[in-house]
């Protein structure tokens, strides 16, 4: 299954403005993945990671059918008994700067996580339920202390949870208040913003079709954490800065299409539609 891109891509990378705890920065695409080219693993606008880092393709089980198609898009296809296999494309970014690092910053009563995901995704099987669909289960800090999750849960809702040395800070389970259709483009963006209080606000927007989400629209799923954050009193950079992109198959038959993932340092005003390659 294939989508139709309709839109012209603007600057590979662009600044928003944005009010943090103490200054205003601005939101940046630090790392960028296309899903073109020869997945190689050099990086650049012929591989994977057109920018920001490199990537390979993984498939924990070779019957998952795992390919990257011609025009760009990351597929993953699922058949009867292939339960918890995972696949996908894992990433290292080029430095700290680029990848899930970037989110982070030491504070001297708490620290601060301000960054923003998004991605374009399609489903062929008639429900993404259970927890067949899991983009993104991110480990990362000293002895992997943070742990960030975007996945599909029971029902066909969405869950968006950060934990923290094994403690869940901000859970959110988005009830499916949008009707979802197999074979249809969506757009998911996920955010996370620490307010000058130290507490951590993650939220989680899906759209349909190749829209563009802005911060100000209304989250599927929303959460706030209920105590502050100090991951690393040391002040040193985080450690693991490699990450997995894909999902955790299951015995429905689908399969699932993904494009234009991204990472951001800070949350956009916006996060915009997909780009013709």
């Amino acid at each position: 299954m294939k989508h139709t891109k309709t839109s012209v891509l603007p600057k590979a990378v662009w600044l928003l403005a944005l009010t943090t705890l103490t200054q205003t920065a601005s939101a940046e695409i630090v790392l960028q993945a296309d899903f073109n080219g020869e997945h190689n693993g050099t990086g650049g606008p012929n591989d994977i990671v057109t920018f920001g880092g490199t990537g390979q393709l993984y498939d924990s089980n070779p019957k998952d059918d795992l390919t990257a198609s011609a025009n760009g898009i990351l597929t993953l296809i699922d058949g009867p008994g292939k339960t918890n296999n995972s696949a996908g494309v894992h990433i290292q970014p080029d430095s700290a700067a680029n990848g899930f690092n970037s989110m982070y910053t030491t504070g001297d009563s708490f620290d601060q996580l301000n960054g923003a995901v998004d991605f374009f995704f399609t489903s062929s099987g008639v429900e993404v339920q259970a927890a067949s669909f899991r983009p993104l289960d991110i480990r990362f800090g000293p002895d992997n202390k943070i742990r960030f999750i975007i996945t599909t849960n029971t029902g066909g809702s969405w869950a968006l949870q950060l934990v923290v040395d094994g403690q869940i800070l901000a859970a959110t389970v988005g009830t499916k208040n949008f009707a979802y259709k197999p074979d249809t483009l969506y757009h998911l963006a996920a955010t996370l913003e620490t307010n000058s209080s130290g507490f951590i606000k993650a939220q989680l927007y899906i759209v349909e079709g190749n829209t563009t989400i802005n911060k100000t629209d209304t989250p599927i799923a929303k959460a706030t954490s209920r105590f502050k954050v100090q991951l690393n009193a040391t002040g040193q950079a985080l450690d693991n800065p490699a990450f997995e992109f894909g999902t955790r198959n299951d015995s429905i038959p689908k399969e699932l299409s993904m494009d234009q993932f991204r990472i951001y340092n800070a949350v956009p005003d916006e996060f915009t539609i997909l780009a013709v390659k």
